[in-house]
């Protein structure tokens, strides 16, 4: 038999799973990867503030005019998109709720019918040249209807996650806002870091470096090395540095979303009613103690993500310097050069550090979920992820995870296109123009991309807190199904059958081992 935890325990973290699992008092897990953010945050903020880059012209007041007339409608390009976004994301929450299931298999079908309508499309502009699209089409068609039969079984399970997790998001609505404040505060990182390593850089500008011999490959021949003298050049270690500060502050914040809301869904999937405490509670936990775990695995996705960025921007400076070889090699010599093909590894090697960074960033999300559940450290969360996790459920775990990522990236372009349409409608609607002289169908082009990019902002912030729903109710439905049987009977009823109906050979063994 198992045996029924409490609800709070004496660290405050909500406990939606077994008495196995054991907390000490508080503390803080991983501190010093904690210190570490805060002290680069710190440095980059007062490089920002201290160094920060002085207006080359000034602005002719008798402009002033037509300034206030742009941030006029950029202001309007932003905040109707906005509210056009909002209305989109409660349509297509309604209709999810509503029609789960069907919204996984349309997720399938969804690239094969936007596939028929590019071709349609193709066809009736360049007639029989559209013919291999087609032959792409039925590709499509091929591998949709391939991936549909090899999960069809999972659909039920996925559809019920996909039901308790929006019921999850209605109950704590607050979740929503502080994804948007989460955005914002990403959003204003980018500001603040742009500011920073622009004002550096003028900084070097204005006390120059001595100059530095440098040998880097000859332009006219690639293979060979050529001296070159190099002044005002930014010091290697400063651009790493800048590059993983912003990749790791970025994930930093976006991670604390993350953690805090497993731990608002951990509260609702105990409690009968509705605790107020529960989002600020859990937003608390995951900006102090649990913040060092949370730094500890964000640095290790932005290490990647910054080699990633290096060994692209060293690819792409080399083959322009060959493709420069090639073009001085054709003048002087009057002969096509052999193309070189030294960028191959750096392509190899980028490939395999972006496939690093998709695995390190999936792992992550569900580390962070026992971070939210039990305060782990980073590395302990890891562990369960592959001893707990995938080991004991493999593959329908992962099967099922999948579907609803799927769903939610089929939401997030109908909700973009939704959002922009209905900026188009507004703008008929109120006869919206400018004026400059600006073509009316390009002014009708841009309203709709305006639509179309808040929008998917709107949806990708929305959908991330639902992702993070939905993989803790998978957890949590492993850990202890029986919370939730208490709190919420009809939920998890409705889980139960999702479960049983999808894997009846693993739901009957899960409950042998509960018995």
């Amino acid at each position: 038999m198992t045996i029924e935890t409490k609800v709070q325990t004496s660290a405050g973290y909500p406990r939606a799973t077994q008495a196995s699992h054991k907390l000490e008092k508080p503390y803080f897990r991983d501190p010093l990867f904690a210190v570490l953010w805060i002290v680069q945050l710190i440095i980059v903020v007062s490089c920002a503030v201290f160094l920060r880059p002085s207006p080359s012209d000034s602005k002719n007041k008798d402009d002033e005019e037509g300034y206030i007339e742009t941030a006029l409608l950029a202001l309007a390009l932003l905040i109707v998109p906005l509210g056009a976004a909002l209305i989109a994301v409660c349509m297509v929450f309604l209709f999810m709720s509503a029609y789960s299931q069907q919204v996984i298999r349309m997720a399938f079908f969804s690239p094969t019918i936007a596939s028929i309508a590019t071709s349609m499309i193709a066809t009736y502009n360049m007639g029989k040249s559209a013919l291999p699209l087609w032959y792409a089409t039925a590709g499509v068609a091929a591998v949709s209807a391939f991936m549909y039969f090899w999960v069809r079984r999972y659909v039920p399970f996925a559809a019920s996650t996909l039901r308790v997790s929006l019921q999850a998001l209605r109950d704590y609505k607050g979740l929503i806002g502080m994804a948007m404040l989460t955005s914002t505060l990403v959003f204003a990182w980018f500001a603040v870091w742009a500011v920073a390593s622009l004002g550096i850089y003028q900084y070097r500008q204005r006390h120059p470096r001595p100059p530095q011999v440098r040998w880097m490959p000859c332009e006219h021949d690639p293979r060979k090395q050529c001296s070159e003298t190099v002044t005002n050049y930014e010091p290697f270690y400063v651009t790493v540095f800048l590059l993983l500060s912003l990749y790791w502050t970025s994930q930093v914040l976006s991670n604390i979303l993350h953690t805090a809301t497993v731990g608002t869904v951990a509260s609702w999937w105990t409690s009968k009613s509705k605790n107020e405490r529960a989002l600020r509670e859990a937003l608390y936990r995951a900006s102090t103690t649990s913040l060092g775990s949370i730094c500890l695995g964000s640095l290790v996705v932005a290490i990647v993500s910054t080699l990633e960025t290096i060994v692209s921007t060293v690819s792409n400076t080399q083959k322009k310097m060959e493709e420069k070889a090639e073009e001085a090699q054709r003048r002087e010599r009057g002969q096509r050069p052999r193309r070189q093909h030294s960028g191959a590894a750096n392509a190899i090697v980028k490939q395999l550090l972006q496939l690093l960074r998709k695995i390190s960033e999936y792992i992550n999300s569900w580390a962070f979920v026992y971070v939210g559940l039990y305060g782990d450290t980073y590395w302990a969360a890891g562990k369960k992820v592959s001893s707990s996790l995938f080991s004991k459920t493999g593959r329908p775990t992962f099967v099922s995870d999948r579907l609803v990522y799927r769903v939610l990236g089929l939401m997030k372009v109908a909700i973009a296109l939704l959002s922009g349409a209905l900026l188009v409608v507004t703008q008929f609607a109120f006869d919206w123009t400018t004026s400059s002289d600006m073509n009316p169908s390009t002014w009708r082009g841009i309203v709709f991309s305006s639509g179309v990019v808040v929008g998917y902002w709107v949806s990708s912030v929305s959908l991330s807190v639902l992702e993070s729903i939905a993989r803790t109710v998978i957890v949590c439905f492993l850990e202890n199904p029986d919370a939730l049987q208490s709190s919420h009977p009809a939920l998890h009823k409705e889980l139960q059958h999702g479960w049983s109906t999808a894997y009846p050979n693993a739901w009957k063994s899960f409950k042998q081992k509960r018995l």
